[in-house]
């Protein structure tokens, strides 16, 4: 049986510019625990035609890193708000291409017509990932720019550039402590838990 955990993160967006720089900033580097490593993304995001799964507030993903494939899937609980989800997540052996993820509740919305999911998006981003310590918290700070395509019948692309911050350990109000250095620092607006126009998370 995989495990389920809650995960908390803030997102913020803003000019490639502004992102890019983001491994630079003097104030980050002061409570970060390392330099910080730079990696490729390859993300594959589906659901079904009519977009069950988003209807049920699950995001379902493939990411591709290092070589390694992995099946992410997050959905929000109701009236937990967009920020608080639940996650799990499994890595992919060979040609596995299962959308099993051993988390009941999740298997259960995958479970009721898995046979109808389609690729719908797929990203593609360079993401910079350090970790820091922040009023005893342990949080990792990524900054990702890229771009994001849908597919079916009006495909479109859009840019990303991004700031995420997540909460591995500790109490939730350093997210919003170091978003507010981060709109101070640069022009990067503070957005909840998606990047629009896109919904997955």
């Amino acid at each position: 049986m995989a495990l389920a955990k809650t995960e908390f993160e803030l997102k913020l967006v803003g000019p490639a510019s502004d992102v890019a720089a983001v491994p630079s900033f003097g104030w980050l580097k002061e409570d970060a625990l390392g330099p910080g490593d730079w990696s490729r993304l390859v993300t594959t995001y589906v659901d079904s035609a009519d977009r069950r799964l988003h209807a049920a507030g699950l995001s379902l993903r493939i990411r591709e890193e290092a070589g390694v494939r992995t099946l992410s899937a997050k959905v929000s609980r109701s009236g937990a708000g967009a920020i608080l989800r639940v996650e799990t997540e499994r890595v992919l052996d060979g040609s596995d291409a299962s959308f099993v993820t051993g988390v009941g509740e999740i298997d259960e919305i995958i479970g009721l017509r898995p046979d109808d999911l389609v690729l719908i998006a797929r990203t593609v981003t360079d993401r910079w990932t350090v970790l820091t310590s922040k009023l005893g918290a342990l949080v990792e700070v990524s900054a990702e720019i890229g771009y994001a395509k849908t597919f079916g019948a009006a495909p479109r692309t859009s840019p990303i550039a991004e700031v995420e911050l997540e909460l591995l350990r500790g109490d939730g109000s350093a997210l919003f402590v170091l978003a507010e250095r981060f709109i101070e620092a640069g022009r990067v607006a503070h957005t909840v838990a998606q990047l629009a126009p896109f919904y997955w998370l």
